[in-house]
């Protein structure tokens, strides 16, 4: 079993491929992150023996800097593909506080051994022709494998990075950028409520700070190897400031009313990402182009693109501007514009999100983003269009901000570990754990006619929706979202919506969870917040225009969407019986309730500690049911309609996010999601 990382072999009835690091099921194909096909071989390798979590991390990695949940998170992958329940295993036994045991019998396929003969005299001329045939076309295939391989392996120019921990502490890093010499970075560190842009020594980690500031510092960019431009703000005013290593000072060069999100800086120009203040959508961001000198900051071009655009970066020779762009399908691409002859060219890249980009070389762009499920480094051509994975961090790591030095081999990236978890309080079981993972788990509801859990999750390397029931959980689509809203079961808890982005709107979806099957995929041209479904099976939506919100009645079945109230939003909820319709009018911060003929009268003032989001109330009977923040707590609190009082039903931890608000039995529920690790580190990568 020494080489079954590159041999085809089954498990049950699972084929596996680590070549292609996926696995085959029937008809289906399940793509798996490389580590975790690095792990499961690695267990097949040592089938029968007891390895512990930090061997497996020793073999396997052994100059990266990886914790042990890595492998947990990996074996908890692979007992999810393989259905195997850790209590009674068939695949993978855990041997307490020993590590693990893979138990399976393996069946593998690989090419036939001509060498081993048992009897030679027992071979007959045909069979000895049979296998010099043989012999000549095994030799054939491993030379032409092995040249075309190493050809493969030249065109591809794939990369063999030794990453090491620059940082450490737990402290919240972001925007790492090396010096044009290599030898030095700057980044920025959210410490005590403040941020801190930091100069660190590659070459013995030493810190010191350039400045201190209580708002938001943004964007360190060098020019040359004395100089770093950033941007100071606060709230939506900006600062543009230049700092001067060798003279020891900082000096603010331009004054921004409008909030700086990204740049990028080269000899004579700086590209600025700012909030467009134009639009009421004010997450658009337009691109402008500044010339700036030791006499003069002038606006030479402005916005350089019409489309939704970001994270400007100016090409390796400077006669270009990158930047990421929105594409048709939701997801992101790069455009490319030409300095002189203003000329803008839409890339080949095709990528589910774009973290972050840096330059390679002339004509290669270093790019962190997901690609097919796929968190990693990538390089990206653009000339061929050609776009390779070039390192893939730990799983459940993700790089996020890349820095690099063009030509060299030195790379430094920020990676990001986030896990978010659902919880519960007031429903009689705890199955809502079952769903818990070590990625993200959230915009978690609960069925209780079917005893269902429906909540969102990466896990597959997508936002997708899955369910979860007595124990067994399911994803339930495969669309390869970026993003996906919280759910909303119909009445019946029948069918069950939610939207997904687009490029500038929403994606709104409805599933048949009894039948589980798509029912609805329907365009929207703006993005909207899903709020409940009517008793008659329409769906209430807000979504603002011309910088007011408005809530909004969708048919599913005539596919037409109409405006019903004007200047409301976060709540839409009509009780069973089909009359009033409750909702939250947005310039008094009040719940509302509209009749059958059209008359609005007030229920409810609602206090300023109120979270005025989607889902963080609900009407059930006479009750008004709605959260609070006071002095860092979090409460559930109740407004009756018949009697005007107001008691709190319970307090919810610290910095939860309810997704729902329920009753069951006549007992009071809330779903929550909370925060349970969210830890940046910055890696300093290198190759030979």
């Amino acid at each position: 079993m020494n080489n079954i990382n590159n041999k085809k072999y089954k498990l049950g009835l699972y084929w596996v491929l680590p070549e292609h690091n996926k696995l085959q099921f029937e008809q289906q194909e399940i793509r798996v992150e490389p580590k975790i096909m690095q792990v499961l071989c690695y267990l097949v390798r040592h089938r029968g023996k007891v390895v512990s979590r930090d061997e497996i991390i020793s073999d396997l990695w052994p100059e990266q800097v990886i914790g042990s949940e890595v492998v947990t998170r990996a074996i908890f992958e692979l007992r999810k593909i393989f259905k195997d329940d850790p209590k009674s295993p068939q695949f993978i036994e855990t041997i307490a506080r020993k590590g693990y045991s893979f138990i399976y019998p393996i069946e593998v396929t690989g090419v036939l051994d001509v060498t081993k003969v048992d009897n030679a005299n027992e071979f007959t001329l045909y069979n000895k022709r049979f296998y010099l045939v043989i012999s000549f076309l095994t030799l054939f295939i491993l030379l032409f494998s092995f040249f075309g391989f190493n050809q493969r392996l030249h065109n591809e120019e794939v990369e063999n990075f030794r990453a090491t921990l620059i940082n450490q502490g737990e402290s919240t890093v972001n925007d790492p950028v090396i010096s044009p010499d290599g030898k030095k970075i700057v980044y920025i560190e959210q410490l005590g409520g403040n941020n801190i842009l930091l100069l660190m020594s590659l070459n013995n980690h030493r810190k010191e700070i350039i400045t201190e500031f209580s708002g938001q510092l943004i964007s360190p960019r060098w020019k040359g190897d004395n100089l770093v431009y950033y941007a100071q703000c606060i709230y939506q005013k900006c600062d543009l400031v230049e700092h001067n290593f060798e003279l020891q000072s900082s000096k603010v060069i331009e004054r921004f009313n409008s909030k700086i999100r990204s740049m990028d800086v080269n000899q004579s120009l700086i590209a600025i990402e700012s909030a467009d203040t134009s639009r009421s959508n004010t997450s658009r961001s337009n691109i402008s182009l500044f010339e700036y000198n030791a006499k003069s900051f002038k606006l030479v071009e402005s916005p350089i693109s019409s489309e939704l655009n970001r994270m400007p970066l100016f090409s390796y020779d400077g006669s270009y501007i990158y930047f990421v762009a929105a594409n048709s399908e939701g997801g992101e691409g790069i455009s490319r514009y030409h300095l002189e002859t203003k000329v803008l060219t839409k890339l080949e890249a095709r990528f589910n999100a774009i973290y972050s980009m840096s330059n390679k070389s002339q004509s290669e762009i270093w790019i962190t983003g997901r690609k097919k499920g796929i968190s990693a480094i990538w390089k990206y051509d653009v000339d061929t269009g050609k776009t390779i994975e070039a390192f893939t961090p730990a799983p459940g790591d993700y790089p996020t901000d890349i820095s690099a030095v063009p030509g060299s081999n030195k790379i430094i990236y920020r990676s990001v570990q986030r896990d978010i978890d659902s919880f519960q309080i007031g429903l009689s079981n705890n199955a809502i754990a079952d769903i818990n993972g070590d990625m993200i788990d959230m915009n978690t509801i609960y069925s209780p006619i079917i005893n269902t859990y429906y909540f969102v999750s990466n896990r597959s390397g997508y936002y997708e929706i899955w369910s979860s029931k007595e124990g067994s959980v399911k994803k339930m689509t495969d669309i390869y979202a970026n993003v996906i809203e919280r759910p909303i079961l119909s009445v019946d808890e029948k069918l069950l919506s939610f939207t997904s982005s687009t490029a500038n709107g929403s994606m709104l979806w409805v599933l048949d969870v009894f039948n589980e099957k798509q029912v609805l995929k329907y365009t929207l041209p703006s993005r909207i917040h899903l709020l409940s479904w009517s008793p008659e099976g329409n769906l209430f939506f807000s979504m603002s225009s011309l910088q007011q919100e408005n809530i909004y009645e969708f048919s599913v079945e005539d596919l037409t969407y109409k405006q019903i109230i004007l200047s409301a939003g976060k709540l839409a909820i009509q009780n069973v019986e089909g009359g009033l319709l409750y909702f939250y009018k947005n310039a008094t911060k009040s719940v509302m309730a509209l009749n059958s003929t059209g008359e609005i009268n007030s229920v409810f003032k609602l206090p300023s500690q109120h979270y005025f989001v989607p889902h963080q109330s609900n009407v059930i009977g006479d009750e008004f049911l709605f959260t609070t923040i006071n002095d860092g707590q979090y409460s559930l609190n109740s407004y009756s309609m018949s009697n005007h009082e107001t008691n709190k039903v319970f307090d919810l931890p610290a910095n939860s996010y309810p997704t729902q608000i329920g009753e069951v039995d006549q007992q009071t529920f809330v779903i929550f999601d909370k925060l349970i690790r969210d830890k940046t580190q910055l890696y300093l990568l290198e190759n030979d």
